[in-house]
């Protein structure tokens, strides 16, 4: 009922009506609402049961990672100081791809004392493919602590998400960081592999650009392999690159280059680029 995306508002108003306290408002129920990203469904549970809301951490992690402002304001409107912020709500917000920066600035504005920013925190923004870009702005815009938390590990991570915008614009900035020609090349590299972009694909690895730098979704060469952009030769010792993503795990020959021992990589391990 609540993955009903077109009309989940209106059969959990009815339900509500109907059965009222009766409806259990648990973590589960927070976290099913949280992946059919239904925003109305979470207001309308918030504004009708807001007090049965269970003020977790991981519930207020949910809200913040995979809502708008609105939906967090709300819950801090009907809960108040209950409504912990934690460093992992903080991260959850700056790793919000629709809407982190609007909820990291309400957070910033109605509980500004309690937003710890830490380097998992700015790595999370470095890492958010959404609006990285604009959360990391805010970041740096109001606290100075920010600029002491961008290490080489954040670059990496933005690099290996592909964030280029993210490098340009931390590249721009004075004092901070000067960001290594390698962390745009695998930026680029992750971005052509992703979108099956095979002659840039070539080029970088011919100037020895690493395809195997790891984010969640995985590697340039697991993406590669996925668009059939790279072929490996059989039984060749290959780089790792085990990954999260679903579509990955189940390919086979994804899993027979997961299971490799081998953390290194070189062309002999690619055999071909597949024609454009």
């Amino acid at each position: 009922m609540i993955k009903n995306y077109w009309n989940g508002k209106e059969v959990m108003a009815l339900l509500l009506d109907q059965r009222g306290k009766d409806v259990p408002i648990t973590e589960a129920v927070i976290s099913t609402i949280a992946q059919s990203f239904n925003k109305e469904v979470m207001a309308l549970l918030l504004d009708r049961r807001g007090k049965d809301v269970p003020i977790t951490e991981v519930v207020v992690s949910t809200i913040a990672q995979s809502f708008n402002k609105e939906v967090m304001a709300l819950l801090l409107d009907r809960r108040g100081d209950e409504v912990p912020v934690t460093e992992e709500v903080v991260k959850a917000a700056a790793g919000n791809r629709g809407n982190g920066k609007e909820v990291m600035a309400l957070l910033l504005d109605r509980r500004g004392d309690e937003v710890s920013i830490t380097e998992e925190v700015v790595k999370a923004a470095a890492g958010n493919r959404g609006n990285g870009k604009e959360v990391m702005a805010l970041l740096l815009h109001r606290s100075l602590l920010t600029r002491s938390f961008i290490s080489n590990d954040v670059l990496r991570i933005a690099s290996a998400c592909g964030q280029l915008d993210i490098l340009r614009f931390l590249s721009r900035q004075a004092y901070i960081v000067t960001v290594p020609e390698d962390d745009f090349a695998i930026a680029r590299l992750y971005n052509a592999a992703a979108s099956g972009t095979t002659t840039t694909v070539k080029k970088l690895l011919q100037t020895r650009t690493p395809p195997d730098t790891q984010n969640i979704w995985g590697s340039p060469l697991s993406l590669s392999m996925i668009h059939q952009v790279i072929r490996l030769q059989p039984g060749c010792r290959a780089v790792s690159c085990k990954t999260h993503s679903a579509s990955f795990r189940n390919d086979e020959a994804a899993n027979t280059i997961a299971s490799s021992t081998s953390t290194s990589w070189t062309s002999n391990a690619i055999s071909s680029l597949a024609s454009s």
